[in-house]
């Protein structure tokens, strides 16, 4: 039997205003990009995506320490 490999990519899809108020959507937006900066860091094989650019400006805004090396 031929052998297969399986990929995973960890994947966000957070909708900051249809359970949170916008600030508390932006909280679980961050500890979401926190994680997965966190599991890039502990594996070298880890990829992540997420649904909205729009939060990538958010965090780069906003967070802008944690994305330099």
């Amino acid at each position: 039997m031929e052998k297969k490999k399986l990929y995973m990519i960890g994947n966000s899809h957070i909708d900051p205003v249809w359970f949170w108020n916008w600030e508390e959507g932006m909280q679980e937006v961050k500890a979401t990009y926190a994680s997965a900066l966190e599991r890039m860091r502990e594996f070298e094989d880890f990829r992540f995506t997420s649904t909205s650019t729009a939060f990538f400006v958010n965090i780069l805004t906003l967070r802008s320490h944690r994305f330099t090396a």
